[in-house]
């Protein structure tokens, strides 16, 4: 048995230092391109289609994929792990052959022309032969061997030799090939495009007001809706320059940035007609900042990525059923920090904007700006996808609520009806009757005992997974209890012909970030 038990461990031990391995990026070759991408297992350089370059973890070429400069044809080549060719396979380009045989209808199939060469690992060939296409009768292409096919030892000595009699349409010479220093030069001129295309969609956060030289600044009077935080980059953009700075300073509308990067010393360009276009969000790194040798206290914060953080410590409450109310059980629930508002349009839209997705829709009669609750839509994957985005930017696991820690963070250890006791309902939360039926900026109310502000109306929050709770500015004050909850899987509901999600979407449906304490 004892033996059983150390094989088990053995081999769960061994997968997960193998697992624990393929996750971790080696030394990067001094061959290979700084942004080339490590794959698990080999060193990655290309475009969205080609040409690409595949390089083994030594630096040993292991793939090349590119057409010719004529663009008449596709170039396949395979290496060894010693460096050496293995393989070369010539095919014709899709446009060359529809030029070259227009009578010809698809499917395609096999497409390989002209000369395809097979190698041994040292280096001599092992064995050549020609492919063309011939036109079949029912206007198809098909692919035949055409000339000789000839087999080779290691030596370099002609074993076999084959004879085929279809005429050879594109010849038997190999045609010329790139170097891989050509094809790193293609690649890096693509990204550069593909870059200098993304920095123009970047928006413009407002306009340049002054320009300093000692030390090198500008100040920028911000947009509505686009005060950035401190540590905050924007970019402008020179031709295909960028030069960017970073915020250290915000007062009245403004921000002072100063020269963070200037590669070709483009700075003395700018001017005051120059757009400032938001370019990233503060990368420092947060993995010890919620692990203080001092436990923290109820209502500490923590700032991470220019959004705060509440300690909410361990506790638990007591849970009602909806159907049977004296049928009342206790909940623990362990400690976690809790964005301390709703996530915030601001803060929604650096996101969008990074990762290229649908900015969130205004249904109301309201101009929205930065401080007012984000609205990601239909789905929730867009409040999951947006913690995502936020622990690989910050170095922290962030999440969305579960119910049960959703619902004692709004309780804010109390054990009344609503977090305000016998408080003034309008001191604490936007709903119908005072709400005037719109959204409002996060944090005009009272917080709860916790330090938590508009846990309840304003907007519905989302909880995982495809739970709703807390009510919204048109919500009766049933829906503001803490028991009530939706459960709005659209996806399901869209396919059963459920719509009534639809108006408890333009309701608002936000949600808030947490960050469980291991």
């Amino acid at each position: 048995m004892k033996k059983i038990v150390f094989l088990f461990f053995f081999v769960i031990s061994t997968a997960a230092f193998l697992f624990a391995a393929s996750k971790t990026i080696p030394v990067r070759p001094s061959n290979i391109p700084e942004d080339a991408e490590w794959n698990k297992s080999n060193w990655k350089y290309e475009t969205s289609s080609l040409p690409s370059i595949i390089w083994y973890q030594n630096g040993n070429l292991s793939w090349l994929f590119y057409d010719t400069i004529d663009n008449k044809y596709s170039i396949k080549e395979l290496y060894y792990e010693n460096g050496k060719l293995e393989q070369k396979d010539q095919s014709i380009n899709f446009e060359f052959l529809k030029k070259n045989h227009q009578k010809a209808s698809g499917p395609y199939g096999m497409t390989y022309v002209g000369k395809q060469l097979r190698y041994h690992e040292n280096g001599s060939v092992k064995e050549e032969r020609c492919y063309t296409l011939v036109l079949q009768k029912d206007n198809t292409l098909k692919n035949e061997m055409c000339g000789p096919e000839v087999f080779y030892d290691e030596t370099a000595k002609e074993v076999k030799r084959i004879e085929h009699n279809a005429k050879c349409e594109y010849g038997c010479e190999e045609v010329p090939r790139q170097n891989v220093e050509q094809l790193i030069a293609q690649i890096k001129a693509y990204k550069e495009r593909v870059r200098v295309r993304s920095l123009v969609r970047l928006p413009v956060v407002g306009r340049i007001v002054s320009i300093g030289t000692m030390p090198k600044n500008i100040e920028i009077a911000y947009k509505p809706g686009f005060v950035l935080n401190i540590g905050d980059q924007v970019c402008c953009l020179i031709g295909t320059d960028i030069v960017t700075f970073e915020c250290n300073d915000n007062k009245n509308g403004t921000g002072r940035f100063e020269l963070k990067e200037d590669k070709n010393n483009k700075y003395s360009s700018i001017s005051k007609n120059t757009e400032p276009r938001f370019y990233k969000k503060n990368e420092i790194r947060n993995d010890d900042l919620l692990k203080p040798k001092i436990k923290p206290n109820t209502g500490d914060v923590k700032v991470i990525g220019g959004i705060e953080f509440v300690y909410i410590p361990a506790g638990k409450y007591l849970q009602h059923d909806k159907q049977d109310s004296n049928h009342i059980w206790p909940v623990e629930v362990k400690a976690f920090w809790m964005t301390k508002y709703e996530v915030t349009l601001g803060e929604y839209l650096k996101y969008c904007y990074e990762k290229n997705e649908r900015l969130p829709e205004n249904k109301t009669d309201v101009t929205l700006n930065s401080r007012y609750p984000a609205n990601p839509g239909f789905y929730y994957t867009g409040a999951a996808k947006f913690c995502k985005w936020f622990e690989e930017k910050h170095g922290v696991k962030t999440v969305l609520p579960e119910q049960n820690e959703w619902e004692y963070a709004a309780r804010g250890d109390t054990a009344t009806d609503y977090y305000w006791g016998n408080g003034k309902i309008n001191d604490y939360c936007w709903y119908k009757k005072n709400s005037g039926g719109k959204l409002h900026p996060v944090g005009q109310k009272k917080p709860n005992a916790f330090g938590l502000y508009d846990m309840i109306g304003n907007v519905w929050e989302w909880c995982d997974p495809f739970y709703i709770r807390g009510g919204s500015c048109r919500s009766l004050e049933v829906d503001l209890q803490y028991n009530q909850s939706y459960l709005l899987n659209y996806e399901y509901m869209s396919q059963v012909g459920d719509t009534s999600y639809k108006e408890i979407n333009d309701e608002g449906a936000g949600f808030r970030m947490i960050i469980r304490v291991p």
